[in-house]
């Protein structure tokens, strides 16, 4: 796994801020389906084989299990909330392959 964060210190995190989704699927394409986000450096999967297999986690290789609504405190909610993010990302995922679909 390659920590994209130091592999172009600033550059990256504006070009992440700018436009996330192009940042991610540039990241994937060079460092691989694994990598680190520049902000934060938190921990991204952008192949949803791989993603599904982190969550699932049979072979035993991560200490806490991947909870997507997991907040420190608890779990997020109440469940329309969480129902409002997932309906949010659906519509952000579609308008961005709407505009890529010639890929």
């Amino acid at each position: 796994m390659t920590g994209v964060a130091r592999d172009l210190p600033g550059r990256a995190a504006r070009w992440y801020r700018r436009d996330p989704l192009g940042f991610v699927e540039w990241a994937a394409r060079e460092h691989g389906p694994v990598f680190r986000l520049p902000d934060d450096e938190s921990l991204c999967v952008a192949d949803p084989a791989e993603a599904l297999r982190i969550l699932h986690d049979a072979e035993g290789d991560y200490d806490e299990v991947s909870d997507f609504f997991h907040v420190r405190g608890g779990r997020l909610g109440p469940r329309a909330t969480q129902v409002a993010i997932g309906r949010a990302a659906r519509a952000t995922l579609r308008a961005h392959w709407a505009a890529h679909r010639e890929r």
